[in-house]
Parts: C-alpha cells; structure tokens; sequence
C-alpha cells in the first residue's frame, strides 16, 4: 500500500478486516491485525494466479490439507472445478484459487456472497464429498465453537503484472499517445485522416492512465485509483488533481465511489480502439523484431522441393524445430540458422534433402567427435533408428501405426482417413520425442528396439487422450454405449445452463462452459451419427455440420420421427456456433471485453437456446 496514503491519514484502515492487494511480482499481501496471524501460520505463501476483477462482497476460504502438494494436485484440481460450477448455480463465483505448494493449502476468494454460513457450508460439503477419508483444518479458527472457513475481504486492488492483459494494452494505450503527441513521420500524416483521434489528442497520458484504471476497476475510490497506478505516477496529489479535472469535464461522475460517465466510456473505447487500430498498421509501434528476422530470410527462398516433386513454402522455423527437438541448446541452435541464413541469402529455391545434407554437413564440421550430428539426423529420419520389436523387428513408421489404430474403433463407428493420419502421426511423434533425452546419450548410428508390449501402451494411452469416448465405448456392445451418450449429453445440459447463467451477469466467462457444453453436445452427436468424435471441438462443429448435410449420413443412436429435419437442425445450430466462435475471436483482440455482451449478447442467448433445445431433443430421442 502507498505509505504517502498512510502518512497523510488519508486512507482509513479498518483493523478487525482483511485486504488484500496484488502487486507486480503476484504476492497476494495482507494488512491489518490479520497480517500477522496470516503470515505467522504461512496461510498466504506462493505464487497465485490472476483474480477476477471487479468483486462484489467478496471472502476469502482457506483450508490446509495433511498431504503434500504432489500427492492432491490433481484431486484439489477437481475440487475447484466443483466448487466453481456449484457456486455459479447459487449466484455467486469463484474469482480466484491457489494450492499453495510449500504449505499444501488452498486459497480460494468467492464474489458476490450473500450468505457467509450457507457458502461456508456449500464448500465444506464439497470439501468432504471430495476428500472422505483426510481431516482438513481450517486456518481461522473458531466461532460459537463453530470452525471459521471464510473471512470477508474489505477490499482489493487488481493486479498489475507486467505481463498480464490489462497491462500490455495500457503501455500499449501510453506509447500510441506518445506517437501522436510527437508527430513523427508518416505516423502522423496517416493518423491525420482520422476524425476520432480526439479520443487520443485532448487529453494527457495521465487522464488517459486515470481513465483506464476506472475502465478495469468499475467503481472505485480515488485512493483505490492510485493504488492502481501508483507505479506510473507515484505522486497521490497528481492523480487526483486529474481525477478533479475529469470530474469537471464530465468524464467521471460520484461522490463516494467514482465512475466513468457515458460519455468517460465512449472516451476510453476511443482510445482502445485506436490503439488497436494502430498497433497492427504502424511498426512504430512494434519492433516484432524476431518475426521480420524469420520472414526477410524466408523471403529469399520462394519454396522448397519436396523428395515427391511437390513444390512447398520455405520456413526457416522449420529447420529451427528441428534443431531444438534435437535437444543441442539454444546457443547451438542460433549458431546454426545464422549459417543458414548466410548460405541461403542469394539462393532462390532448394530442395528438401538439400536442406537437411546443407545442417547435416554443417554439424560434423562444428561438432566433430560428438553426437550433435547423430541427434539431427535421429529427428530427421527417425525410421532409421527405432524398431519396434514383436515376433519379428521392423522399423516403425506412420504406415504401421495406422493400421494398428483399427483395434481401437468399435464396429458401430467409423473413423475418417483425415483422422487416422493425424492420429498415427500423433502417436509416432509421441514415440519420437519419449526417446530424444536417450539419444543425447547414445552413440552415433545405435538403435532403439521398442518392445511391442511398450509401444502397445504408449498407444493405448495416445489414442484414449486423443479421444476419450472410444475409452469409453471400448468392448461396449450398442445397447451399452446408451447411457454412456446419455450421460455425456446430461453433462452438456449442465454446461449450457452453467453458460446462460454466466451470460445472464454479462460475465465473460461463459464462453468457457460454452465451449464445454458444445464438446459434449459434439461427442454424443458423432457417436450418434456413426462418427468416431474428431480430436477437438471446434474441429467437430465443422465436421458434423459438413456431415449434417451429406445425404449419406445415417443416424445409429437417435431415433426421431424426421431425420432430415433433424440434421438441417444440428447443421443450423453447428454452423452459428462456428461463426459465433470465429465473430468471438475477433472481438476478443479488439481489448474491449466490457462492451462486447452488450452489443452481441442476445445473438448468444438466442444460440444458447437453441443448442439447449437441441440438447433436450437428443435426450429424448435416445429414449425411444
């Protein structure tokens, strides 16, 4: 906290309650009489991750498990997710949690609660649902000799870590300003054809600082506005002269608690969006200097003939790749793509295999007498050195894999050749890059002989994370992958109402239950169309919407009166969902998350209802 704050009396500490403040190196800090109880017990040390913001009514919850942290990682892991999903559907909503690694206890700050008791319950109800068989104390004592799992926070301040989001865009904000105040060059010629630059121009970096901090803060008090920026202006009185000067100009209204006007908003989505603007069209603004590095030297090269004749794009971060799966270091690896871009600077096409002898060759000559060489080539022509070993040996490839992949596909589905190509290659990499720390320490030319009950499991394993359903439908006859279905298209229901809730609260965090509804709603539909479900989601809406309408597809799970209604449905509904997505994606790089469920909130309301219907449908037709 600003100690000139402290010596002025200007900010008033209540004792009896917590604060807690993020600061730049992510330490979540106490003050008041509660600092030194936290502290002496340990309760808050490590690294948290990033709190939601703003808060409503927010508590702390904190609770020290008698295990250590790798042993309940995972299991803690699911219990916040639990708690999550639980608090969403009681109105309230989990900004933040930590499992602490060197005390093994877990922190978590709930918003917007209503009932201390009731929350305290609902957790401590999950806790032990979670965690039968361990006793997990609570760290804040007693009350009516009652244990005392959650304590009210008073207050917060966001954090400002220099990496995090909010930060980039506000130096981002600071240093478009600073271009247009100095006018240099073709930047300001170009900037003078904008009507809107006001936004930027009448105004200071300080107004424009204050401006922003009330835009992530909401409303909040001016000393709340320092604490925020107080490592851009270290001066109290500077602020809130400004702050006094935008009140004036209308910028900023309250007496209490200070806010952005409408027309303070209109001001800051302005100035983000000229940043934004800009960012992507003037290199003043970037350096990108290792991307424009990449590109002048592939720009030499036009392509690069494949061993087949295929002709292909030159990128020198494919040689880059390679040289650091090779596991060589990255000093090694610099040496090398300078040799490249000194020998490829007047070359205008080459060959693949040109390539590959040009950094082959190179390595021996740099590195004689070690096995640098052998490790490239190890990554390069892996079919050399790994064999997989059964009643006979025979060099692993892509070929074989693919026609073992069989084993794992149920009779009732079918898998697309798209889809067994990516996955062989999947598993053949997966093999490739388990066994790179060994060849660091083999001799040139050895081979590694896989036995085949290994190689068997680490398929196994590829194949069921790639595409958990067909764990699940594995040795299931058709009458036993029903309630599999059902219970995947429950939990998609679950998740759309998860998602409409969040959406309800204009909390962009719906999109996150969203997407997990639509990979649920995906998978049972695949397997319900005779698919084997596609690798990810958004690869499955494209698939089944291109399926939905190919007059072949057959339903094998759904019985309904009107197929063909049904798939014009689920093409309808998957085909919004992608272009709701990809709208979503864009909205998101323009850095205005407040204004964006204003604007296209009921287009989402709309669709969530219609894929809540058609998730109902589903249901009942797996019914009949």
């Amino acid at each position: 906290m600003p100690l000139q704050l402290l010596k002025r009396g200007d900010y008033h500490l209540k004792q009896e309650q917590l604060k807690v403040f993020l600061r730049r190196k992510r330490k979540l800090t106490v003050t008041g009489r509660l600092e030194q109880y936290l502290e002496k017990h340990k309760i808050l040390f490590g690294e948290p991750g990033e709190l939601k913001e703003p808060l409503e009514n927010p508590y702390l919850w904190a609770c020290e498990f008698p295990l250590e942290f790798y042993e309940i990682k995972y299991n803690v892991d699911e219990f916040t997710e639990d708690v999550s999903s639980t608090l969403i559907q009681n109105d309230m909503e989990l900004a933040y949690s930590a499992l602490i690694r060197e005390t093994n206890r877990l922190i978590l700050i709930v918003s917007d609660v209503k009932d201390k008791i009731k929350t305290e319950n609902i957790i401590k109800s999950l806790l032990n649902s979670h965690f039968p068989d361990y006793t997990i104390k609570n760290l804040f004592g007693h009350q009516n000799d009652q244990p005392v799992w959650m304590i009210p926070m008073e207050s917060y301040t966001p954090s400002r870590a220099y990496f995090n989001r909010n930060e980039r865009l506000l130096r981002k904000l600071v240093r478009t300003h600073e271009f247009l105040q100095s006018g240099k060059g073709s930047f300001q010629r170009a900037v003078k054809q904008k009507e809107y630059l006001d936004s930027l121009t009448s105004y200071s970096s300080e107004d424009l600082l204050i401006l922003f901090a009330f835009h992530v803060l909401g409303k909040a008090p001016k000393c709340k506005v320092f604490e925020y920026l107080h490592e851009d202006i270290d001066d109290h009185e500077i602020v809130f002269s400004h702050i006094s000067n935008l009140v004036t100009k209308g910028l900023i209204t309250g007496k209490k608690g200070l806010q952005l006007t409408e027309e303070g908003k209109n001001v800051v989505t302005n100035a983000l969006t000229i940043t934004r603007d800009f960012t992507s069209i003037f290199k003043e603004l970037t350096t990108d200097r290792f991307s424009e590095f990449l590109k002048e030297i592939d720009s030499n090269v036009t392509h690069v003939i494949k061993p087949d004749g295929r002709k292909d794009e030159f990128h020198i971060g494919s040689i880059m790749e390679s040289l650091v799966f090779t596991d060589m270091g990255w000093r090694n690896v610099s040496d090398i793509l300078d040799r490249v871009a000194e020998e490829l600077e007047n070359v205008d096409f080459a060959s693949s295999d040109e390539l590959t002898s040009f950094v082959q060759e190179y390595l021996e000559e740099e590195y004689p007498l070690s096995n640098i060489p052998f490790r490239y080539d190890y990554f390069i022509n892996s079919r050399n050195y790994i064999f997989l070993k059964d009643e006979k040996v025979v060099s692993l490839s892509r070929h074989y894999i693919e026609e073992d992949l069989t084993q794992f596909i149920p009779p009732f589905l079918e898998m697309t050749a798209r889809q067994k190509s990516q996955l062989s290659n999947m598993v053949y990499e997966g093999v490739r890059l388990l066994t790179i720390p060994l060849v660091k320490e083999l001799y040139e030319q050895e081979r590694i002989v896989v036995e085949k009950e290994l190689f068997s499991k680490i398929e196994e394993f590829l194949v069921f994370k790639a595409v958990p359903l067909l764990k699940k439908v594995q040795n299931k006859s058709e009458e036993e992958v029903v309630p599999i279905l059902r219970e995947i298209l429950e939990e998609a229901r679950t998740n759309a109402g998860l998602s409409v809730e969040l959406l309800d609260r204009k909390d962009t965090d719906f999109i996150k239950y969203y997407i997990l509804a639509m990979d649920s709603l995906t998978e049972g539909i695949s397997v319900g169309l005779k698919r084997v479900p596609f690798f990810n989601v958004f690869g499955r809406l494209t698939q089944l919407a291109r399926d939905a309408k190919d007059p072949s597809t057959t339903m094998q799970f759904f019985s309904v009166k009107d197929p063909g209604r049904f798939l014009r449905r689920l093409n309808s509904t998957f085909r919004r969902s992608v272009s709701l997505l990809d709208q979503w994606r864009s909205l998101y790089r323009k850095y205005h998350e407040e204004p964006v469920l204003d604007q296209y909130g009921s287009a989402w309301r709309n669709h969530l209802r219609d894929v809540t219907a058609l998730i109902d449908t589903s249901l009942c037709a797996l019914n009949r």
